[in-house]
């Protein structure tokens, strides 16, 4: 029977909103057991943070519940849809294939230049309107950016700076299988100055600007050629201080000694770059020959770390991490440190040290590759990033640690406010409250787990309901509002 003090206590930790209890609640490190169940119905490319929300590209079209897709939580976000922490919103009409289909277009990259966020891919429509595979969103409207003539996609966007200093965006563009890269300052509504830099470019090559204090160059990696320049060996970098390409940092027009590299030309790019522990590190894809580096063992594996301040600059950090297997992938990386002592985060479909198994997302901490508490991810990561107090990875994962996901997933020790969305309609409102009071009635004293009307009420997740997990949920509530 429903007991007078619980609903009491109830109350009072509504209306102070949690002032009645300060203590937060220890959070272990772990995956959200709440978000991802309703999540993208296709791939996701990419994710940006964005006007203080995170946003998700690729090819999709609604937000559906893993266990069943054809149950939407929203529909017609057409390649693009933004998260703010607890809903999924659209950018209104999004991205489709062309301006009057329903089909959604295919969003590859994003970035967010001179206040917009601009997308690339391959796509013909954005909003109504028709485009050429490049457009920006201002927070409310779309306006559609040209590209150079000749090319009809846009495979990677990324912000670097000019020699002044200033901030330029740059893009590859292609057709077919035609590639350039295009360096502009214009942030003018249609976007139309573009400066070529570089030409006849060998593969779907991707952008990096790992920004450092020692390390001003925007990288390409992924490339065996560029107009002028044969036997890149899969990376090159740009000095905006002499605007040209080049293999190394002393001399811009060097010849690079290097024979051994991890991408293997245009099939295998290096996918991205971040600047942790004082290194640059590369994620890229798996080949049987290792990215380039000057001295030093052959060196096979999906991470690869520079130091632009030493010689020879390619660091092996005592064979960081060492596969056996093909087909290993490091796309994405990110910084994070809600944990405490910050960790390089890589996501793609790569091994932890000494294992075999492929996961979508692993972790570099203390020079060692390792799987986040709390369990494996299977799937590819494409991207991961840091919001609102957690690591979210996405790409085409459908499982964390036994939790059906729908492309998208989170880890960290952050409070997870979704929690309290314990009658799992995906919104937290007083219904779940009453919920909860009313299934922790029926469950106090009893060993976990014990359900009520589909309702868990052992928030801490200890062996047994008791008055802990009362409080623990309300004193959740209080620091959720």
């Amino acid at each position: 029977m429903l007991r007078f003090h619980h609903i009491m206590i109830g109350l009072v930790f509504m209306f102070l909103h949690g002032s009645a209890s300060t203590q937060a609640i220890a959070q272990s490190p772990g995956w959200s057991a709440s978000f991802g169940r309703y999540g993208p119905n296709g791939t996701v490319e990419t994710s940006i943070i964005y006007q203080g929300k995170l946003v998700f590209v690729g090819n999709f079209s609604d937000i559906a519940k893993a266990t069943d897709p054809n149950e939407k939580l929203l529909e017609d976000c057409y390649g693009i849809v933004a998260w703010d922490g607890l809903n999924w919103n659209k950018l209104n009409g999004g991205i489709t294939s062309t301006p009057a289909s329903s089909t959604p277009g295919i969003a590859l990259t994003a970035d967010v230049f001179g206040g917009y966020l601009f997308i690339g891919g391959k796509f013909g429509g954005v909003d109504g309107q028709s485009a050429n595979g490049l457009a920006r969103w201002d927070g409310s409207d779309w306006v559609v950016v040209s590209i150079p003539s000749g090319f009809d996609e846009v495979v990677s966007l990324k912000v670097g700076r000019t020699s002044a200093g200033n901030p330029s965006l740059w893009a590859v563009v292609g057709y077919e299988s035609s590639y350039a890269v295009y360096e502009t300052t214009d942030t003018s509504p249609t976007t139309t100055s573009w400066t070529l830099r570089a030409g006849d470019v060998t593969g779907r090559s991707r952008l990096m600007f790992p920004v450092d204090d020692d390390d001003d160059f925007m990288y390409l990696g992924g490339v065996d050629s560029i107009s002028g320049m044969s036997n890149t060996l899969g990376l090159l970098l740009w000095s905006p201080a002499d605007e040209q390409w080049g293999r190394t940092l002393e001399d811009i027009n060097a010849p690079y000694t290097c024979t051994n590299r991890l991408v293997n030309g245009p099939l295998v790019p290096a996918f991205d770059a971040a600047v942790f522990d004082g290194l640059i590190f590369f994620g890229a894809g798996f080949s049987s020959e290792g990215l380039c580096y000057e001295t030093g063992p052959q060196f096979t594996g999906v991470l690869e770390t520079w130091d632009p301040t030493s010689v020879p600059r390619w660091n092996r950090g005592g064979n960081l991490v060492s596969l056996s297997s093909g087909g290993a992938q490091g796309k994405s990386l990110a910084v994070y440190s809600e944990c405490g002592d910050p960790v390089l985060f890589v996501a793609g479909h790569m091994p932890a040290t000494g294992e075999t198994d492929l996961f979508s997302l692993v972790m570099l901490d203390d020079g060692v590759i390792r799987v986040p508490e709390g369990g494996t991810s299977n799937g590819i990561g494409n991207s991961v990033i840091v919001y609102d107090g957690w690591v979210y990875v996405s790409g085409t994962i459908s499982n964390v640690a036994g939790i059906a996901v729908s492309r998208v997933a989170r880890w960290g020790c952050a409070v997870d406010c979704l929690s309290l969305d314990v009658n799992g309609d995906t919104f937290y409102d007083v219904l779940d409250i009453l919920d909860f009071i009313d299934a922790f009635a029926v469950c106090e004293d009893q060993p976990s787990p014990c359900m009520h009307n589909g309702v868990d009420p052992n928030i801490n997740g200890d062996e047994v309901v008791d008055i802990v997990d009362f409080l623990a949920f309300f004193d959740l509530q209080g620091q959720c509002e």
